[in-house]
């Protein structure tokens, strides 16, 4: 219970500074989405038996549909969609291993790219690479970070 609350507030303020602060902070016309990053960071180290990955992955879409102007649902939807297929692509891997972590980041990031593209066709048809390359580099950042912050805390606790 106090996971969902967490991840509640986490991924309302996650959403909000997404939303309102890193839109101004763009690359090549690529934004930094750093809802949809943790939800497959969340969904990644979750176990399957858990359901804080789903639960990670509404709130997620939600909130990204709560402050962005875009079709209703759609980011819930999406959040949702991510949420299973990191899911579904666990059991094929070994995740003990980074490379595991970068193909199912890939793929999920594929996914919502080309999903939005196609959604979004009423308004031009537009696949950002320089996104999905952007977003791959800063998730892998993340997950080297929180694996680097894994073995300190791993450290600590074996003295």
């Amino acid at each position: 219970m106090i996971n969902i609350i967490f991840s509640l507030i986490l991924f309302y303020f996650l959403a909000l500074v997404q939303t309102s602060f890193l839109v101004h902070y763009e690359i090549r016309g690529s934004l930094l989405n750093i809802v949809f990053l943790l939800i497959i960071l969340f969904n990644f180290f979750d176990e399957n038996e858990n359901k804080l990955g789903l639960v990670v992955g509404i709130t997620g879409g939600f909130y990204l549909d709560v402050f962005c102007s875009s079709y209703p649902g759609l980011f819930t939807l999406l959040g949702i969609a991510i949420a299973l297929l990191v899911r579904m692509l666990k059991p094929f891997f070994e995740i003990k291993k980074s490379i595991s972590f970068i193909i199912i980041l890939f793929v999920a990031l594929l996914f919502y790219e080309i999903i939005f593209s196609l959604l979004t066709l009423g308004n031009n048809f537009y696949f950002n690479i320089f996104s999905l390359i952007y977003n791959l580099l800063i998730g892998i950042i993340l997950y080297l970070l929180i694996k680097m912050f894994y073995a300190l805390v791993q450290k600590g606790t074996k003295k």
